[in-house]
């Protein structure tokens, strides 16, 4: 399993697995502008050579936000975004610096 920053080759594939299983899905275009964002992260997990899952967050000023996290159908219960969350906390730098920041979810 391997976790990288996603390009904007990869917009597509997050798109279908975001409609998989998200009542709100993004759309393609917002998925493209979340990668050419520098504010946000949007980072896939990969395995046997495709994407199995993705998160996205934003940093603003000390707070890290989490706005979409999912693991492709076939990967579900599989650890993708158990291994997601832990690669959000260990790069976010609001977890990096002593004391803190604000790490947020939105859940709907």
């Amino acid at each position: 399993m391997n976790i990288r920053q996603a390009s904007s080759d990869d917009c597509a594939a997050l798109t279908a697995i975001d409609a998989a299983g998200n009542p709100s899905p993004w759309s393609e275009r917002q998925f493209l502008e979340a990668v050419e964002n520098p504010a946000d992260t949007v980072c896939v997990c990969e395995r046997g050579g495709g994407i199995c899952g993705f998160a996205v967050w934003r940093e603003i000023c000390g707070e890290s936000e989490l706005h979409l996290i999912a693991a492709a159908p076939e990967y579900r219960r599989q650890g993708i975004a158990s291994k997601l969350l832990a690669y959000w906390f260990q790069t976010t730098s609001s977890q990096k610096r002593i004391g803190g920041g604000v790490a947020a979810f939105d859940f709907k």
